[in-house]
């Protein structure tokens, strides 16, 4: 179960990453003077941006904190006394999860 939550604590980051990203080439976009002289499409390529930045930080950072190594302790210890997993770990857990090495099982 260590390896689902380091997975998947590495792409809420790399998700944040991105977005943050997006965010700044939208803002720098936000400085230069309007393309073919339209005000209008300069401020609807912001909002796109603006939107679609947001929303992937909030996604990256609603995903870091749920695989977070502090949760993940926390599963593992309710897990240990006899609580079940949650549902979304439940979900993700995969056989390759479980391998020596992290390594995928072979489809043989």
């Amino acid at each position: 179960m260590r390896r689902l939550f380091a997975a998947y604590d590495g792409k809420g980051t790399a998700m944040l990453a991105r977005s943050a990203g997006v965010l700044s080439a939208f803002g720098v976009a936000t400085l230069l003077p309007a393309p073919f002289g339209a005000p209008g499409l300069k401020q609807t390529i912001a909002g796109v941006g603006l939107l679609s930045g947001s929303v992937g930080a909030v996604l990256g950072l609603s995903r870091m904190v749920r695989f977070s190594a502090r949760h993940r302790d926390e599963v593992l210890a309710a897990y240990q006394q006899g609580e079940p997993l949650p549902r979304y770990v439940r979900r993700r857990l995969r056989p390759e999860h479980f391998q020596p090495g992290g390594q995928r099982a072979s489809a043989l």
